[in-house]
């Protein structure tokens, strides 16, 4: 991917091919994450994302995002 110009739009038009939304995606200068809600066609996904590199598949993961203003700031809750 490094370099590589129009790599995201081939990766974001397979998924398209399938109809399949991508729910958050996240990307580096090697690398592009993303996440699914479906996967009924996700073997022809991979398949295809495959001529692009190395692809990796975790299942059943579940993702918590936490935001907040002085996130560095805790406070301790007794139980």
């Amino acid at each position: 991917m490094l370099l590589a110009y129009g790599f995201l739009r081939k990766v974001f038009e397979v998924f398209e091919k399938y109809r399949t939304s991508i729910d958050m995606i996240t990307t580096s200068e090697v690398a592009v994450s993303v996440t699914v809600d479906n996967d009924i066609y996700l073997a022809e996904i991979l398949k295809e994302l495959e001529t692009f590199g190395t692809v990796e598949v975790d299942t059943n993961q579940t993702i918590v995002s936490i935001v907040g203003n002085e996130i560095t700031e805790t406070k301790r809750c007794n139980a």
